[in-house]
């Protein structure tokens, strides 16, 4: 009695052993397209990649007047300024655009069409953005009163000129291939071994 016992003490250990071992040896079946779409789409915008931009900016603007069909400026009414803007432009790709056939599974093997990396948005560092050089004529103080509008197109200047650096050092492709290597991971996770990206 005392050796069945042992036997089946002995059986019921090495069951538990191989079910633990069996358990984490075999992976996690992997979703299915439409599952794996709803999950992925829920994420939304998948930030992959950031660029930090300073952009130097200089405004020069002289008031004018028409007289005898030509244009002659206003003594004393010149305006320059030279500024800083600082800022980051970010990137990445939108999962909410993936398509209902953007997924294609077939056991382990996953295909993604995967939307262009796009730009999110621009974030003005305004404590760091700063003014070097301002000079005002004398009667460009009659004349203009709007600081506030001029500050705007400064800093609307210096953010296109730093999002036209960001584009051509390849912020897209970066943040594509950011996107690619982040969703990869993902996706082996939940047990796909086959990931291809379109």
């Amino acid at each position: 009695m005392f050796k069945q016992l042992r036997k089946l003490g002995l059986a019921y250990i090495l069951g538990l052993i191989c079910g633990i071992f069996l358990f984490r040896v075999m992976p996690v079946p992997p979703a299915q397209a439409h599952v794996v779409r709803e999950r992925l789409a829920k994420v939304a915008r998948l930030t992959t990649v950031e660029y930090r931009f300073e952009q130097l900016v200089v405004f020069d603007d002289r008031l004018s007047v028409e007289l005898f069909g030509q244009q002659m400026e206003i003594p004393g009414t010149a305006k320059q300024i030279s500024a800083l803007v600082v800022g980051k432009v970010r990137a990445g790709i939108d999962l909410g655009k993936l398509g209902n056939d953007a997924i294609k599974v077939e056991h382990r093997k996953i295909e993604v069409e995967l939307p262009e990396a796009e730009v999110f948005g621009i974030e003005i560092d305004y404590k760091e953005t700063k003014v070097f050089d301002e000079k005002t004529g004398l009667f460009r103080r009659i004349f203009d009163n709007n600081e506030l509008d001029l500050a705007k197109i400064i800093i609307n200047k210096g953010c296109e000129e730093g999002m036209a650096r960001a584009l051509e050092g390849g912020l897209l492709s970066i943040g594509t291939e950011n996107g690619k290597q982040i969703l990869r991971q993902i996706l082996e996770r939940t047990g796909f071994e086959e990931i291809i990206f379109n």
